[in-house]
């Protein structure tokens, strides 16, 4: 398929998006996966990309960038507090809810790690 019919087509798509009333989150999501996946034969094209869908984008939901560097920071405190989880229960006397105090994270999150080192 040609760019520019690649890109009225991504454009459209991400237009709809935005005026349909997704969450941020889903949108954001989406329009990674057209960035990233979705790929036009010229680089330049998606910079037109960007630049057309922030003209449509009123509450600056396009940020693609920031979310995936967001997205990976998240990951990545979610697996450090994962590994201080397993350790404080492998290597500790301590109960869930005191372990989650420590890891300043939720019960439940101690609880699914705990579950999940069970069955490996």
């Amino acid at each position: 398929m040609p760019d520019l019919e690649l890109l009225d087509r991504k454009v459209l798509i991400a237009n709809k998006l935005l005026d349909k009333g997704f969450s941020q989150r889903k949108i954001r999501a989406i329009l990674v996966f057209l960035e990233s996946y979705v790929l036009f034969k010229k680089p330049e094209m998606n910079r037109i990309f960007k630049e057309r869908i922030q003209s449509h984008d009123k509450n600056n939901i396009m940020g693609i960038d920031e979310y995936v560097r967001q997205e990976a920071k998240q990951e990545e405190r979610e697996n450090s507090s994962r590994l201080f989880v397993e350790n404080l229960l492998k290597g500790s006397d301590f109960s869930i809810e005191k372990i989650a105090s420590l890891a300043n994270v939720t019960v439940s999150f101690v609880k699914k790690v705990k579950a999940g080192t069970k069955s490996k």
